[in-house]
């Protein structure tokens, strides 16, 4: 009720105000204010919530619920987010709300939409102990209080198709396509590494990659984020110019595709944030006005958290903004340092620009990493520097290996040989950096 108030006060206050510096101030305060009641909003959660009937001990119980999202099949389960409608726990029947994490040991055939009863253990998630990085805070920002666990023996039973948005069902039947093309013309290993790059799903790497990745400091190519959106936009861009289409029109089927692959990897808070700043960036060039990337940055981060307030504990969203902010603030002043009489020649500039980039998001989240994920990896500027660039290829190459095997399938083994082979280039790449002297120190 305070926060109420208080709202309302600043509204008229920066109405009084209006032509005044002040009012920029009393505006801020606002938002936060404003973001303040969303938040505590979102915590207040309906009787019939399934948290309500959930504690640390597993229960047995019979939860029927329509599937929210795209299933992911891993090396020993297949996991998937269920929208759960009615609980029986033990003699008693409850209608219930709220999303349940799945996890069913053994590969289950399922898809987006399916109402489905499944028997098995529904317990609260734990903390977790392997990191600073809780995995219970990490399923709330996506507003998960539950997981089901069932075991390899236990049916499920399907009932028919639920309530599912079409334009969610259409991007996992591209997804599910394109998961399709890598494993038939790759082997497990590429085909896990492509569908982690271009689809944000790392259910299917091996423990060895994925503390590879983390080692060096390159984990962040597995997370969707600017890098690919930056890829996909230059092109999309280029593929409509050689077909003819005026500028305009181009930025707007650009904007299109984006919010599809938005919803096609998930919706994660690093896919948003890059989505939004494309958006403003080519609604900017398609009105002819000037971007600030602050301003950008800004509305990003806004429109994440009107959606989800929890996303604000979530580590990605502070990972994802910090290293922006790291670029914006920092990477200017240590360019400056390096600013030579030989900065005129183009490749003496390309070397000091990266490093630069490289230098300045190292610095920013060296911090943040080292408390939750207790590691140390002086190599990661080094190598950054070598695989950001090289990752664009493997981005078009993957793009392009999806497209040839949709369009073409007679010719996609040609180009499957070549996506391989930047796989099998990139993995050697970070090998060679994970075996160099002190590349990272465990704490």
């Amino acid at each position: 009720m305070v926060l109420y108030t208080a709202s309302w006060a600043l509204v008229i206050l920066s109405l009084v105000f209006l032509k005044k510096q002040l009012c920029a101030w009393l505006l801020l305060i606002l938002g936060i204010s404003f973001g303040g009641l969303i938040l505590k909003n979102s915590y207040i959660l309906a009787p019939s919530h399934i948290s309500n009937f959930t504690s640390y001990r597993p229960q047995i119980v019979l939860l029927k619920g329509i599937v929210d999202g795209y299933p992911q099949t891993g090396n020993r389960y297949t996991s998937f987010v269920l929208a759960a409608e009615e609980l029986s726990l033990g003699n008693k029947v409850y209608g219930v709300t709220g999303r349940v994490l799945a996890r069913v040991y053994r590969p289950e055939t399922i898809s987006y939409g399916q109402r489905i009863i499944s028997k098995g253990k529904l317990s609260r998630p734990y903390r977790g102990s392997n990191n600073r990085a809780s995995y219970r805070d990490y399923l709330k920002a996506q507003k998960i209080y539950a997981i089901l666990r069932v075991s390899s023996d236990r049916p499920i039973e399907y009932l028919g198709m639920g309530k599912a948005d079409p334009l969610k069902t259409l991007a996992y039947k591209i997804r599910g396509v394109a998961e399709g093309i890598y494993f038939k013309y790759l082997p497990p290993t590429p085909a896990g590494i492509f569908t982690a790059i271009i689809l944000g799903d790392r259910s299917r790497l091996s423990p060895y990659l994925k503390r590879l990745f983390m080692q060096t400091g390159t984990a962040h190519i597995l997370a969707v984020s600017g890098l690919h959106v930056g890829v996909i936009v230059f092109t999309l861009i280029l593929f409509l110019k050689a077909l003819g289409m005026k500028r305009r029109s181009c930025y707007i089927i650009v904007i299109l595709c984006l919010i599809f692959y938005a919803i096609l990897t998930g919706a994660r808070p690093s896919v948003i944030r890059a989505t939004v700043m494309a958006i403003i960036l080519l609604g900017g060039f398609f009105l002819k006005r000037e971007v600030n990337i602050s301003y950008s940055l800004a509305l990003a981060a806004l429109v994440i958290l009107i959606i989800n307030p929890h996303q604000l504990f979530n580590l990605g969203f502070k990972l994802s903004f910090l290293s922006l902010l790291s670029i914006i603030y920092i990477y200017p002043r240590i360019k400056g340092l390096f600013l030579c009489r030989y900065y005129k020649f183009r490749f003496v500039r390309l070397i000091i620009d990266t490093f630069s980039v490289s230098l300045s998001v190292w610095l920013g989240l060296g911090v943040i990493i080292a408390y939750y994920f207790r590691i140390i990896s002086p190599v990661t500027v080094l190598a950054n520097m070598v695989i950001v660039p090289f990752i664009a290829i493997v981005i078009s190459m993957g793009i392009i290996l999806v497209l040839t095997g949709i369009l073409l399938p007679l010719i996609t083994p040609l180009f499957s040989a070549t996506a391989n082979f930047t796989l099998v280039l990139l993995i050697s790449i970070i090998e060679f950096f994970n075996q160099l002297p002190f590349a990272y120190f465990y704490l």
